[in-house]
């Protein structure tokens, strides 16, 4: 079980050098866990999930801009869900 997570924190770090410049420790994603999960409030309820969508969809704009090469298309998905939060 031990090395099934080591093998996932391995894979997430490799996804935060490519996309972010940056590979998170398995502490680092612990706190950003509790950072995105924050107790609803009214002003906060939406902005902090419309802001971290955000960045993660200005993180993959190379890929945005060639959706249909290779396996990016998947991440068109993430355009209507911003659109949407940014409704709300």
């Amino acid at each position: 079980m031990a090395a099934v997570r080591r093998a996932q924190a391995d894979r997430e770090g490799r996804v935060g050098q490519h996309f972010y410049g940056v590979a998170p420790t398995v502490g680092a994603t612990i706190i950003v866990g509790f950072v995105e999960t924050p107790l609803p409030r009214p002003a906060v309820a939406y902005m902090a999930p419309m802001e971290l969508h955000a960045v993660a969809v200005a993180s993959i704009w190379r890929q945005l801009l060639k959706p249909y090469a290779g396996t990016n298309y998947p991440l068109i998905a993430g355009m209507p869900v911003l659109a949407a939060l940014v409704l709300l």
